[in-house]
């Protein structure tokens, strides 16, 4: 039984189907990628930005407090007071009217000790006349609260969680109006964070606001920060609603008190709509320019080609010639055909080109442009491929050497950075004349030089070093022939992998570390020295781990070894 073929009819019919529903598809991924983040980005700038103007809102009654504070405790009949106790000063200023004009909660004037000579505060929401006292427990302030104001000699901004419930507080040493001591004592006053206050930062921001003490099982949530005092995190918690949590922490850095507001997600909600109905749209459309670019493709191409099957089929199933319709597009497909092999030789030498430009690039990418060395993305790179190697293979162990220039930045400053890069250009060509082929230099930035050099042993390691230091002491650095600059190096080396055999986890930052550790080490040394080190067989993994921290402990433990020349 002959299979049946699908006509090219319907296989273009399946493929503008399959089209449409491919931009369907991609038209949703762009709304569900691209669009709906960049709406929750809208979104939590928005909200952050209301959390930013509540916390901008505490801190202006912080400064309103600050100078409240000021005139009190930076006042002479303060100052006398606390020396004598006057009863006219506590008649005169101390009043439930000061409290009332000065929209505060509490006041308190203490001793240096923290005992309270006089004060007063009313309870949160409560309009009674005040209580003597501070707002704490057996009214006392809590132990923490006096070393902190012990330990400062300006005072204390912050928050204060009592009790009776959380409150801003600021206290000042008493001085003079010159601000002369000595601190006879402390002005304390605050405010609550009560709900009429929370109701008034509410009206200023328009949206409701809630203040409430910190769960400590959450604090781990808040992850970002909002100012120096202050984490936050904002949460989704439904289609409609989204959430803004702020921590806001004591004068001691402790969690005190969350600020929380809740924002109707009216935005994205509208957004979604419309996305939704523009997608609805997109759809339909799609579906109509489907079909219709498949009508004409009917009318202009698959008709003429199926006279055209038809015309030739007739041909071949009968002796005389049958004559062919006529087409009227010309020879379209003829010249299509010319025109594509055109186009594709020129693409084909343009990909070639583009793939040596590309390389070009490539080389231009891992090369440094003043020294033409490799650079740091050349090295990882090549460690990547050198690790495989060694790390199954320890005969292509591999020596480190980190190479700086001593005192470079000197000698840029006696001698200018133009002479510095002609030092730079010339250390780089002595590197290259010392090492083979096979060995790699590398620029890792500044006057920092790295070699990854093939191992030969640890007498083989130190030649090397010392041959570079010495090449480099003595070759005539600059442009002056008749004198030249005075040019030394100091150098640190360390092999990889580090141990033998390699242990597990071993990486070569491990050894570059470790050759790092030696290069500052030939800095102690008097520079113009090499420092390098050797790890012992009786090194073990966990002391393996303890490099480049721990470096001096493991030399004294006898597990790693260091050797140190110093030039004279």
């Amino acid at each position: 039984m002959v299979k049946q073929h699908s006509s090219i009819k319907h296989k273009i019919a399946f493929s503008f189907f399959l089209v449409s529903a491919l931009l369907t598809a991609m038209i949703l991924f762009v709304v569900v990628i691209v669009f709906l983040p960049s709406i929750w980005s809208v979104e939590e700038k928005a909200i952050e930005s209301d959390l930013h103007h509540a916390i901008n809102t505490l801190n202006r009654e912080f400064i309103r407090l600050g100078h409240y504070a000021n005139d009190w405790a930076y006042w002479d009949d303060t100052y006398r007071y606390l020396a004598a106790e006057s009863p006219n000063y506590e008649q005169s200023n101390l009043s439930d009217d000061t409290f009332r004009i000065a929209n505060v909660s509490f006041i308190n004037i203490t001793t240096s000790d923290g005992e309270i000579v006089w004060g007063r505060y009313f309870k949160p929401d409560c309009v009674d006349t005040g209580y003597p006292g501070a707002p704490t427990v057996d009214g006392v302030w809590p132990e923490r609260f006096m070393t902190a104001l012990s330990q400062s000699s300006e005072g204390v901004d912050g928050y204060l969680s009592t009790h009776l419930g959380n409150l801003f507080i600021v206290a000042r040493p008493v001085l003079t109006s010159h601000k002369k001591g000595p601190s006879r004592g402390w002005f304390i006053t605050g405010l609550w964070l009560n709900y009429k206050f929370t109701q008034e930062v509410s009206n200023q921001m328009q949206q409701p606001i809630l203040f409430a003490p910190a769960d400590l099982n959450e604090v781990e949530v808040f992850r970002k920060p909002l100012t120096n005092s202050t984490d936050f995190y904002i949460k989704r918690l439904s289609l409609t609603e989204i959430r803004a949590r702020a921590l806001i922490r004591d004068y001691k850095g402790d969690a005190d008190f969350t600020l929380t507001i809740d924002k109707q997600r009216i935005g994205f909600i509208e957004s979604l709509k419309a996305m939704i109905a523009a997608l609805l749209g997109l759809t339909i459309a799609g579906i109509f320019c489907s079909w219709f670019a498949y009508r004409r493709v009917k009318q202009v191409v698959l008709d003429p080609l199926s006279e055209l099957a038809k015309s030739m089929d007739q041909l071949g199933n009968q002796k005389t010639p049958v004559p062919l319709p006529t087409i009227n597009n010309g020879d379209e497909i003829t010249l299509l055909y010319r025109k594509y092999w055109q186009m594709a030789k020129r693409l084909i030498k343009t990909q070639q080109a583009l793939k040596d430009h590309s390389a070009c690039l490539e080389e231009e990418a891992l090369t440094d442009p003043l020294t033409k060395l490799h650079n740091r993305r050349y090295l990882e790179r090549l460690m990547v491929r050198v690790s495989g190697n060694v790390l199954h293979d320890p005969s292509h162990k591999k020596l480190l050497l980190v190479i700086d220039v001593d005192h470079f930045k000197k000698l840029n400053d006696n001698y200018g950075h133009a002479t510095g890069d002609m030092v730079l250009i010339q250390l780089a060509n002595i590197l290259n004349s010392i090492f083979r082929e096979n060995d790699h230099v590398v620029r890792m930035g500044g006057e920092e030089f790295l070699v990854v050099a093939t191992s030969q042993g640890e007498d083989f390691s130190q030649k090397l070093a010392e041959r570079v230091r010495s090449c480099i002491e003595t070759f005539r650095f600059g442009s002056d022939l008749e004198k030249s600059l005075p040019v030394t190096v100091s150098i640190g080396f360390a092999s990889f992998p580090i141990c033998e055999p390699p242990m597990l986890g071993e990486n070569w930052q491990t050894a570059l570390e470790l050759a790092d550790y030696g290069l500052y080490k030939a800095k102690v040394a008097g520079r113009n020295s090499w420092c390098g080190y050797y790890a012992e067989p009786s090194i073990s993994e966990t002391q393996v781990a303890m490099i480049p921290d721990k470096v001096d402990t493991l030399v004294e433990s006898k597990v790693l070894r260091q050797v140190v020349f110093a030039a004279k």
